[in-house]
């Protein structure tokens, strides 16, 4: 009995000595960390602060840069900005954009080829979208560009 009750003091003393950070790895939003989620905005209008949009595809393992980010959406438009770090290929990385923009919806229009770098735009519904790869050295920068048509 004694042993269970050590274990249950010991495992209680963890999670408040592990504050709101163990609170949050466990899923419970508790403090500063609490998530945004869209789905409970009732504004018409709102600055959503983490939102990467679903249907711009992102390759897996890259990093969003936060210092260069900005998104907004309300119900009639949308726009934002994105910057990526990966450490995939140019090659690779232009093949996945060029087989996931189509199936996201997205329609090519234009497309410039140069040493290492890569940029097209692309069309849906009312928006456009201009998506730049760059390559340096071993590293991938994917900048897109999200805004209404006009």
């Amino acid at each position: 009995m004694r042993k269970y009750a050590f274990l249950s003091l010991l495992l209680t003393t963890s999670l408040f000595c592990g504050g709101c950070e163990l609170f949050y790895i466990l899923g419970l939003p508790f403090g500063h960390k609490t998530p945004f989620n869209p789905k409970q905005a009732v504004t018409d209008s709102s600055i959503l602060r983490d939102v990467q949009f679903g249907d711009i595809p992102v390759p897996y393992g890259f990093l969003l840069r936060r210092n260069e980010f900005f998104s907004y959406k309300c119900p009639t438009f949308r726009m934002g900005t994105f910057r990526y770090d990966g450490a995939w290929t140019y090659r690779k990385t232009y093949r996945f954009y060029n087989t996931q923009m189509p199936s996201a919806g997205w329609h090519k229009t234009y497309e410039e080829d140069g040493y290492g770098t890569n940029t097209t735009k692309w069309i849906k519904n009312k928006e456009k979208l201009s998506l730049f790869i760059d390559s340096k050295g071993e590293e991938i920068k994917v900048l897109i560009k999200l805004s209404p048509i006009r």
